[in-house]
């Protein structure tokens, strides 16, 4: 079973992808999966649409 993701780490994976600008670069700062990232920045109506 996977652990979930707290708030605070998805706040900081929303925060670190809008600096790096990238899915990839977001995961390794933050040990989880590039999908990971893509999903939780998906998830977050505000950075979403800039995609």
């Amino acid at each position: 079973m996977a652990a979930r993701l707290t708030d605070r780490q998805k706040k900081k994976i929303i925060a670190d992808y809008v600096e790096l600008g990238s899915f990839n670069a977001a995961a390794k700062a933050n040990g989880v999966s590039r999908n990971t990232v893509k999903a939780v920045v998906m998830a977050d109506s505000e950075v979403s649409w800039r995609l």
